[in-house]
């Protein structure tokens, strides 16, 4: 019997939709390809190996299990480190016998780690990657003989392809410690001694703002944004206060966002952090004038609906990191009542307040994006 038009309509309708199946059966992503692509958080740290050495470690956590592996294997210990901007590198500082330090490179799968920057003559260390994943700002201080004390700090430009290495500033007296740059690579902010402030250096026009401080701590850059958080000594009043203060570049206008607890004069907070949206600060507060720990809280970035993390005042808490989901925060801590106590490093649910010991001994903890 002949097909009729009605007939080979339907066939062509069906066999066009056999073919829609079939690609999105092949097309699609299986369970495993989704998981791996998904990939859970990873921590970067330093903890010490059986030879007493500090060096990198990873650990990755699903929920359940931790798992850590050692990303370094050197002889000397590993003093700082800075993950490249999409994660896929890190570099670090390794001290060398002499109190000499050099800048090393390292792929997050523990590939093609090969010395970055030799420093016979120097410190180096506490390099910050520029956006861009080409270049380093990082600190030098020169060693006139092995064994003697570090010099005055100085930063300094490191290409990462080329090792070409030279000083940010002609004015060979210009010093500088803790170098941060802002999120879109214009800005550069670092402690200066000589000054006693907080310097505020634009690298594209070279012009600067110096914005007074006595703490010597490094300033914290707002995600996407030209204000950045600076910790500051107000000693306008018999009740002295550590606060954190909001800088915003475009206006140069100053706010103080720490206020006192209930039934307090004065605060004594200190190492915030920003939120990935740039949306919240967690921090680290300790009532003024006493020796109890540091404690973790969180507040809105002017300052308003601050609460604490934590409340353990046997317990001192610092180098706080939020999550890339901005879920959990990782930290380090160590108990004050416990003679030679050491380091431990820890995550905590900011809805639930759920903690989970990451690594013990670590210091140092950070995300690896």
């Amino acid at each position: 019997m002949p097909i009729s038009r009605f007939d080979r309509l339907v066939i062509s309708i069906l066999a066009v939709l056999a073919g829609l199946i079939t690609a999105v059966i092949f097309l699609s992503p299986s369970p495993t390809t989704q998981a791996q692509s998904d990939g859970q958080p990873r921590i970067i740290y330093i903890s010490w190996d059986d030879e007493a050495a500090d060096q990198l470690y990873v650990a990755e956590f699903d929920g359940e299990v931790i798992t850590t592996t050692p990303l370094t294997q050197t002889e000397a210990d590993v003093l700082d480190f800075a993950i490249a901007p999409d994660g896929s590198q890190i570099a670090y500082a390794i001290l060398r016998d002499g109190g000499a330090a050099d800048l090393w490179l390292i792929n997050r799968d523990g590939s093609s780690n090969h010395e970055l920057l030799a420093c016979p003559d120097a410190a180096c260390s506490q390099a910050q990657w520029l956006p861009d994943g080409r270049r380093l700002i990082y600190e030098r201080r020169n060693i006139p003989t092995p064994g003697a004390p570090p010099g005055n700090p100085r930063l300094w430009w490191l290409d990462v392809a080329s090792g070409e290495t030279v000083p940010i500033f002609q004015d060979n007296q210009m010093l500088g410690l803790y170098p941060r740059v802002s999120n879109d690579g214009q800005w550069l902010s670092f402690v200066s001694p000589i000054d006693q402030g907080i310097q505020l250096y634009n690298l594209t026009s070279g012009n600067g703002i110096l914005i007074p401080n006595q703490m010597g701590s490094p300033a914290v850059w707002r995600p996407q944004s030209d204000n950045l958080l600076i910790t500051n000594i107000n000693t306008s009043s018999t009740n002295w206060s550590v606060e954190l203060t909001s800088v915003d570049l475009a206006t140069e206008v100053t706010t103080v966002l720490s206020q006192p607890m209930p039934g307090e004069q004065s605060v004594d907070d200190s190492a915030p952090a920003w939120s990935p949206d740039g949306e919240w600060i967690a921090f680290g507060r300790k009532q003024p004038r006493t020796p109890m720990g540091r404690q973790i809280w969180t507040m809105r970035a002017d300052g308003t609906e601050a609460r604490a993390i934590t409340d353990d005042p046997k317990i001192h808490h610092g180098e706080i990191a939020w999550s890339p989901d901005g879920r959990f925060l990782l930290y380090q801590q160590y108990n004050l009542e416990e003679l030679y106590a050491k380091p431990t490093i820890w995550l905590v649910e900011i809805e639930t307040g759920q903690r989970t010991e990451i690594a013990s001994p670590g210091t140092l903890p950070a995300w690896l994006p």
